[in-house]
């Protein structure tokens, strides 16, 4: 169990986060670190305000295994769940790579279906796993969730352009723009049960949760940088564990797996 300080391992990942060498693991790190403060509290108690998010936080329902791939690459053209087989297989991902959490209250059942979902989101969304079309994606998590890793990686972000890519600036920050304006607007995400709309067509689902039918125009599919998700940790595509339950009298939540 790390014992450090809460404090020191925010300080401790958003110095990775800015050096990039090590951004996805610090990612979890910090997000580790603000579990016990005001931000994850505020989080909450705005996600449990709206009652189809609040009755899945409750019945703390995940699908706890890996986004089928071999049966989504079976559907139609234009479904949800053909969309997710090409975000994953085109841009080299691993299915269930996310971090393992132990689901034991409200707030880690909320990082364990955020963090299942998060390449559900890319395709409903269209944002790129870039490092422009993830921080958009942070944007729109800012405005829907709350989520106190979001605004660290939105601001983190804009001052690493503003530092070392000022000439890229713009496109981030229009990717921020978008993305937050898109989760103001949208419905919930965090009260769709994905798993019964593999079938559905793409279109349908962005009109039915009000996202645009095109997906974010900002995608950051033409990220200048060329940074991919897995090249930051130095391997191809993301490795990890899937969430999973125990008992609530168990202990805190500790990284799991160094990659997400």
């Amino acid at each position: 169990m790390d014992r450090t300080p809460a404090f020191y391992r925010e300080l401790l990942g958003v110095a990775a986060l800015m050096d990039g060498s090590s951004a996805i693991p610090a990612i979890y790190r910090v997000e580790d670190a603000l579990a016990d403060g005001r931000a994850s509290a505020w989080m909450l108690q705005r996600l449990r305000e709206h009652p189809p998010t609040a009755a899945m936080i409750r019945e703390r329902y995940l699908r706890a295994e890996p986004v089928p791939l071999d049966h989504l690459r079976t559907l139609d053209e234009g479904t949800l769940g053909r969309a997710i087989a090409r975000h994953v297989e085109d841009n080299g991902l691993v299915a269930g790579y996310y971090e393992a959490v132990d689901v034991r209250d409200d707030l880690t059942y909320v990082l364990a279906r955020v963090r299942e979902c998060h390449d559900v989101w890319h395709a409903v969304l269209g944002f790129a796993p870039t490092f422009v079309g993830e921080t958009g994606q942070k944007a729109f998590e800012m405005a829907q969730l709350n989520r106190p890793i979001a605004g660290v990686v939105v601001a983190t972000a804009i001052l690493r352009y503003a530092v070392g890519n000022p000439d890229q600036q713009a496109a981030l920050v229009a990717a921020v723009a978008e993305g937050h304006a898109m989760g103001l607007r949208a419905g919930p995400l965090l009260a769709e049960r994905w798993e019964d709309a593999w079938d559905e067509p793409l279109a349908s689902v962005r009109e039915r949760l009000n996202i645009p039918i095109e997906g974010a125009r900002h995608s950051g599919w033409d990220d200048p940088t060329g940074i991919h998700p897995a090249a930051v940790v130095g391997g191809a595509g993301r490795g990890g564990a899937r969430p999973r339950r125990s008992d609530p009298s168990a202990g805190t939540i500790e990284a799991k797996a160094d990659q997400a």
